[in-house]
């Protein structure tokens, strides 16, 4: 899949809200991002636990991906999955950026997702609250100008747990380090879990958020 075919897929009518229309004015927005192989419905499971006063909004990435969906195709040598991921960046940026009324926005993404918010911070890093990364990575191809992150190092909340093996150490490593040059960081560990949403990164998401 081109890039091109990326642009104008992000699915307004896939998106899964906490609160209908006219009871999100003025109220924090949290945006989640699920993994790859995975549906907007997967991320709700966080909806129950944010803070009463936010409202969540779960998407559907615009990559098919089997029966469900992906924020980039399969990473490749090549680097055509990192080119591809930009122009998906580009369009969650751009309809981040027509949102209105809301006090602030923040990013939660795992996976893959936890890629994807990782580059639109980097892409407009005074454009959100805070981020929330899961079990995500920032990789070497994907690292861009970074100059106005650093300078305004918004709070981003890294999560890594010990027993993932689908990312790997090196590059879990490689996401912290970047993180931390650039970043407000917090960073926590969970040593016996593996590459899964579990109750434990929930909570401690609601209570970064709060």
């Amino acid at each position: 899949m081109s890039a091109a075919r990326l642009t104008g897929m992000l699915d307004k009518d896939a998106m899964v809200w906490s609160a209908p229309e006219d009871q999100r004015d003025g109220r924090p927005l949290v945006v989640l991002l699920h993994g790859r192989y995975g549906t907007e419905h997967d991320m709700t499971q966080f909806f129950p636990a944010l803070p009463a006063d936010a409202v969540a909004v779960s998407l559907r990435g615009p990559v098919p991906w089997g029966d469900r969906w992906a924020w980039a195709p399969e990473w490749t040598a090549d680097g055509a999955a990192a080119h591809q991921i930009r122009a998906v960046v580009d369009e969650l940026l751009a309809w981040v950026t027509g949102l209105r009324g809301f006090g602030s926005i923040s990013l939660v993404g795992f996976s893959q997702g936890g890629a994807t918010s990782l580059l639109m911070l980097q892409a407009a890093p005074r454009q959100f609250a805070a981020v929330v990364q899961l079990c995500g990575f920032m990789a070497p191809e994907m690292a861009g100008p970074d100059d106005e992150l650093r300078a305004v190092r918004p709070p981003v909340l890294n999560i890594r747990c010990g027993q993932d093996t689908a990312i790997p150490a090196d590059l879990a490593d490689y996401t912290s380090a970047w993180l931390r040059a650039r970043t407000t960081l917090t960073e926590l560990a969970f040593e016996e879990l593996g590459h899964a949403i579990t109750p434990e990164l929930i909570a401690a998401t609601a209570d970064y958020l709060r």
